[in-house]
């Protein structure tokens, strides 16, 4: 995790090994692995609207996305929902549209990280 003068630098990489055979005789010739990595950029002012993402996925030719991520205060009913484990509420929420999954609170946690740290983590 790093800064800038805009915000918080999150990065996530991994990778994903899988055994490649020979199309003849499928005997087994070396393991391949793929990688890919998400940074994130979580602006320091909380009234910032968005996050600014970069998807980097392999590929022979390799493909980067470039996503504005909606931000929303920690106080939107949204999130005291989440915490609250009242899934139900959740489903109508989303059903009304007064409520995305990608909602993302002013530090850049998602509706299900913010259920993984509450006291009801039923996402």
């Amino acid at each position: 995790m790093g800064e800038t003068p805009y915000g918080h630098i999150q990065v996530s990489t991994w990778a994903d090994e899988r055994p490649t055979k020979d199309a003849i005789t499928n005997v087994p010739l070396s393991n391949d692995t793929d990688f890919a990595a998400r940074v994130e950029i979580v602006p320091f002012l909380e009234n910032s609207k968005c996050i600014i993402t970069l998807d980097i996925t392999p590929q022979l030719h390799p493909k980067v996305h470039l996503t504005c991520e909606n931000m929303i205060s920690n106080s939107f009913e949204v999130f005291k929902v989440v915490q609250s484990g009242e899934i139900w509420r959740l489903n109508e929420m989303l059903y009304k549209g007064t409520a995305r999954l990608s909602d993302r609170d002013h530090m850049g946690r998602s509706l299900l990280n913010v259920s993984q740290l509450s006291e009801f983590p039923s996402l």
